[in-house]
């Protein structure tokens, strides 16, 4: 019975200088923290959209946030434009976490002619390794300059409804507020912002959107003497 209970205390002792030996000098690893561009980056442009005179801006706004949604002051950002002109290339966000450009719109070469351009201004962070970064962008869309350019032009304007169409739903397109103030308006050309079009000699046109998104959709009038104006407007498809 000694022996046996030499033999349990001898074990029990082994035991504990295993469990010394095997705890003692581990370092445990820290736990990874989030990357250095772990935030969350939101851009707003207001308005966005422009005529495309070379004088006309919007505001870009740029909101920072942590993970947890508090604002991050002091983050420096790279901001660049697909086309136009930024006051600023790099902001750094305030106490607020938020940081503001203003973009102006280039000037059109082509006046009356609506090819649906949109600009795409980009916000990066900067750090010290551009493979971790990530580009948040808003869009501008660009139109024909809304002010008459020739003497005589018609002036043009429509409206549509139903106001918050759905998809595949028929949308009904009034232009019957085009006039032309020392003439008649002979052509009513339609650009519904999806890549089709439709000229017509009256002011009404019905489309559908079979996809959900938001579209700008431009009326051209063409007045008896050959002078062209133009109007857009911004038109949200629900899914």
């Amino acid at each position: 019975m000694r022996l046996k209970r030499l033999h349990g205390q001898a074990a029990a002792l082994v035991a504990a200088l295993c469990l010394n030996g095997c705890t003692d000098g581990v370092e445990v690893p820290p736990l990874a923290g989030p990357s250095e561009f772990a935030l969350a980056v939101a851009m707003t442009a207001t308005p966005d959209i422009l005529p495309e005179d070379g004088t006309s801006q919007a505001v870009i706004s740029i909101a920072v946030r942590d993970a947890n949604a508090q604002p991050l002051a002091n983050v420096q950002l790279r901001v660049d434009a697909s086309e136009g002109q930024l006051s600023a290339g790099t902001v750094v966000t305030g106490s607020d976490g938020r940081a503001s450009v203003t973009f102006t719109a280039p000037l059109t070469t082509t006046p009356g002619f609506d090819p649906g351009k949109i600009v795409e201004v980009a916000a990066v962070p900067v750090g010290s390794n551009f493979q971790n970064a990530r580009a948040t962008t808003v869009w501008i869309r660009l139109v024909p300059p809304a002010v008459i350019t020739a003497a005589g032009a018609p002036f043009a304007d429509f409206d549509f409804s139903p106001l918050s169409p759905k998809i595949n739903e028929q949308v009904v397109f009034d232009g019957s507020s085009s006039f032309d103030a020392d003439g008649s308006i002979v052509e009513y050309a339609w650009n519904w912002g999806d890549n089709e079009n439709a000229v017509r000699p009256f002011s009404h046109e019905d489309h559908d959107y079979p996809v959900a998104g938001v579209y700008f959709v431009t009326l051209t009038v063409t007045d008896d003497s050959g002078k062209r104006s133009s109007a857009t407007k911004r038109l949200t498809i629900a899914p």
